[in-house]
């Protein structure tokens, strides 16, 4: 987990620069998306650190759903927070009055393939882990089983990470095209 918080918040500095130089909106997006990544990582630890308490008189079964809600409140700082950020951001440059540039387009292009490569990984070493769960039951690697340990996992710290990095992966994707396109055709809308 301290991987994958490092790795974003480094991901999301380098996407504000890369913002700051270029004037993308696509960057910016990025940018948002970045820094909510890492702060959902510190949620998620927090998570696993409080879900970890000894059992008191006050909680005599433990604290072991704390790492439920955090993952709750990180799925819905995801949505929530960068989602409408980043649409606030594309909105208001297709709807606003001044004039949008592309500059340092390359500089975005090297960000997004060092983003997707880092990102990748982190999905890489979750699946591993959720995968991990699968034969630990005995059974083999399909789509049923997959859907299975999905439903019932225990570690909703493994299945967020999961859709955080394949929605960063999509989400990645999405700029790369749009920053292309925009570069090809000059058409920044």
């Amino acid at each position: 987990m301290y991987a994958a918080l490092f790795g974003n918040l480094g991901i999301a500095v380098s996407k504000l620069i890369a913002a700051l130089m270029t004037g993308s909106t696509s960057m910016w997006a990025e940018t948002y998306h970045s820094f909510s990544d890492t702060f959902n990582q510190v949620l998620l630890l927090v998570g696993i650190r409080t879900s970890k308490r000894q059992v008191t008189e006050r909680h005599p079964l433990g604290y072991g759903k704390e790492q439920f809600f955090w993952s709750f409140i990180v799925a819905t700082l995801i949505f929530g927070i960068s989602g409408i950020l980043s649409l606030e951001q594309g909105f208001s440059s297709l709807l606003g009055t001044k004039s949008h540039h592309l500059e340092n387009v390359t500089i975005t292009y090297i960000i997004l393939a060092i983003s997707f490569v880092f990102e990748a990984n982190a999905l890489r070493i979750a699946f591993r882990i959720f995968k991990k769960g699968i034969e630990d039951r005995g059974e083999k690697l399909t789509f049923s089983s997959m859907r299975t340990e999905f439903k019932e996992s225990k570690d909703t710290s493994i299945l967020t990470v999961i859709v955080e990095d394949s929605a960063a992966l999509l989400g990645i994707a999405i700029a790369t095209t749009a920053v292309f396109l925009s570069d090809v055709t000059g058409n920044l809308i």
